[in-house]
């Protein structure tokens, strides 16, 4: 009896230790450093802008403010939203198929991609425990061809999209 609380009490000592260690050294730095890589893709974005002489383009603005939307709510927000976003959606998004769009730059899709990747990234960091305990669901649903990256991706990019521009002044930033 006093070993088997001992031992209990030895886990929830280690739980604790392991929860400060990620939230208080690891957390911060990896979303800084997210944070840093969205900051670069836009930069390259508005490179590309400036080169090719697209910078007043629909597809530019749009891009840029998806960019812009991302470094600025999605490190407050948990992959638990995105979830109940792409549940309570299915069937809308299924429907929303993006098309291509006609006359964007060829770097356009990677940044599109390479945001949504990195904003997926970030939400699964602000709520490690639901990415541990959903993950095998995660890898049968890709297995079995139910989800897809590209999807993904995609459905990233419109929940994005369809934050409030004015509900970052109420979420507390990372």
């Amino acid at each position: 009896m006093i070993e088997t609380t001992a031992n209990l009490g030895l886990l929830f000592l280690s739980c604790i230790l392991l929860s400060v260690l990620y939230w208080q050294i690891v957390y911060p730095v990896i979303i800084r450093r997210l944070r840093f890589q969205l900051f670069e893709i836009r930069d390259s974005l508005r490179l590309i802008g400036s080169d090719t002489g697209v910078g007043r383009s629909k597809a530019y603005i749009e891009l840029e403010g998806f960019v812009c939307t991302t470094i600025r709510v999605v490190p407050a927000i948990s992959i638990i939203s995105f979830l109940w976003f792409c549940f309570a959606n299915n069937d809308r998004l299924k429907n929303e198929m993006t098309p291509k769009r006609e006359g964007e730059p060829t770097g356009f899709e990677y940044i599109r991609t390479s945001t949504a990747r990195v904003a997926l990234l970030m939400m699964a960091l602000n709520s490690p425990w639901m990415v541990f305990l959903s993950g095998s669901c995660a890898f049968m649903c890709f297995a079995l061809g139910r989800i897809t990256r590209l999807q993904l991706y995609r459905d990233t990019e419109i929940f994005v999209e369809r934050i409030p521009h004015d509900s970052s002044s109420h979420l507390q930033m990372a």
